[in-house]
C-alpha cells in the first residue's frame, strides 16, 4: 500500500494541503533547466495512507500533489482530470482549488 507525506499549511484564506509520494521526499526533480524540490519543509514529514489524504482534501482550500501514486488515487476518486496533470520529468504534479 502506498504511503504519502503531507503537511497542512494554515493561511488567512484557508488550508493549503501539500502531499507527495513518500519516496519522493527531499528529492529534486529535474525538467529541463527547472529544479523542482520535493522538500520536507513544504510536503511535511507526517505520513498517511490514501483514505486519510482523501479526508484532508475535503477540508482544504488549495492542494498541491506530486507523485504517481497520489495522482492516480485522485484520478480514481474523480477529484482531478488527466488534462490537469503537469509532468515534471516523468513525475506527475497537480494543483487543486477546492470550493
Amino acid at each position: 500500500m502506498a504511503s504519502f507525506n503531507f503537511r497542512e499549511h494554515k493561511t488567512a484564506n484557508g488550508i493549503v494541503l501539500a502531499v507527495c509520494d513518500s519516496e519522493l521526499i527531499d528529492r529534486t526533480l529535474k525538467f529541463g533547466d527547472v529544479d523542482f524540490e520535493v522538500s520536507s519543509s513544504f510536503y511535511g514529514t507526517e505520513k498517511a495512507e490514501s483514505g486519510q489524504i482523501l479526508n484532508l482534501v475535503e477540508r482544504c482550500h488549495v492542494a498541491n500533489f506530486v507523485g504517481r501514486d497520489i495522482v492516480s488515487i485522485l484520478k480514481e476518486n474523480g477529484l482531478i482530470r488527466e488534462e490537469s496533470v503537469l509532468m515534471i520529468g516523468d513525475v506527475p504534479h497537480v494543483q487543486l482549488l477546492v470550493d
